[in-house]
């Protein structure tokens, strides 16, 4: 009787660790999705943000259709002095900066595919409405998916209050 009693007790014991566990990895991509929305949110805050830094004098926004945001979040067109023409932007919003480099998405294919006008621009730390930094960089200087924060910071914004600029000559956004 003590045997099954013993045995009893052992196997409720790892049923209960069995379900202690469960519950620990529930709870933890419950974290995973929680914090992916707010991910989520803060890129279309970010996005908002760099849509608000276009005058509409000069820049018209488009939406991208799914298909076309395999690597692009948007697409501006220009009217300059009479010169017209358009460009692409990737946004990236960095909550953090623990990396010694920023991984930027589907790079490769877009390059082996395209050789349109694009950027991307990538704000960090602060707040996705208000970033500490932000940098402006012309895929075309990129050559792997990773770009190294020593790299860039020619391409950094200095005036981030600022409206972007688009050199319709050099095809430089600042």
């Amino acid at each position: 009787m003590k045997k099954k009693a013993i045995t009893l007790l052992i196997v409720g014991l790892v049923f209960i660790g069995f379900g202690l566990a469960l519950n620990s990895i529930n709870t933890k991509q419950a974290d995973i999705v929680t914090q992916s929305a707010k991910e989520i949110e803060n890129q279309k805050i970010f996005n908002e943000f760099i849509k608000d830094k276009f005058s509409s004098k000069y820049f018209t926004i488009r939406k991208l259709n799914i298909s076309d945001k395999q690597f692009f979040d948007l697409q501006i067109e220009y009217n300059i002095k009479k010169e017209t023409g358009k460009f692409y932007i990737q946004t990236k919003w960095i909550k953090e900066n623990n990396n010694e480099f920023i991984v930027i998405k589907n790079h490769k294919n877009y390059l082996q595919n395209n050789s349109e006008l694009s950027f991307i621009v990538v704000g960090i730390e602060g707040k996705p409405n208000k970033p500490e930094l932000l940098y402006i960089i012309p895929v075309n200087e990129i050559d792997t998916n990773k770009i190294y924060f020593g790299e860039i910071d020619k391409f950094k914004k200095l005036k981030i209050n600022s409206n972007f600029y688009f050199n319709t000559k050099t095809k430089l956004l600042k």
